[in-house]
């Protein structure tokens, strides 16, 4: 029962905002974990953003990997889509980098290493993001050795090993 499901979130502040979502931290009423809610209004999503976030949600509900975001659930009702994300409050790795006064090599490759990890774990499964960078990885909390995960599989495809892929997208 979708009503019920929705009862399962206390949805708190916004946290961050797409072009056809809004993205809301939440606590599960059951466990009182925090969770973020990526909502998304069916009255936005044109014929386009609908195969696009159906893509999305098929990608991430067959993803399990420790350095890509994990989608704990999807629901919907008349007026929205709800999609229940690990929350990640560390902050995008752009900031960062930004922030470091000195970024060594070694600083680099520890950065660097979860990230090829999960993108080879994705091409593994035939999947491309297609919109990697610094602002789509996120830290899980804001601790210096936090791990560090993949978002935002709004462009990703699954693409298969015989197809060459060509197409440009993100900004």
């Amino acid at each position: 029962d979708v009503y019920k499901r929705q009862h399962f979130y206390n949805i708190e502040d916004e946290i961050g905002s797409g072009s056809f979502s809004k993205v809301y931290l939440a606590e599960n009423l059951k466990n009182k974990d925090k969770v973020a809610v990526k909502v998304i209004e069916r009255s936005q999503l044109g014929s386009e953003e609908a195969l696009c976030l159906e893509n999305e949600v098929t990608i991430l509900s067959q993803i399990d990997h420790p350095n890509i975001v994990k989608c704990r659930e999807v629901f919907e009702d008349t007026e929205n889509i709800y999609i229940i994300l690990d929350l990640l409050s560390g902050g995008e790795l752009f900031h960062r980098v930004l922030d470091q006064r000195v970024f060594t090599e070694k600083h680099a490759a520890g950065i660097l290493r979860p990230i090829i990890d999960a993108v080879r774990y994705c091409h593994d499964l035939d999947v491309a993001h297609r919109d990697l960078k610094l602002e789509n990885i996120l830290y899980e909390t804001k601790e210096e050795d936090s791990m560090i995960k993949i978002t935002d599989f709004s462009l990703a495809k699954i693409i298969p090993d015989d197809v060459f892929a060509v197409t440009a997208c993100g900004p």
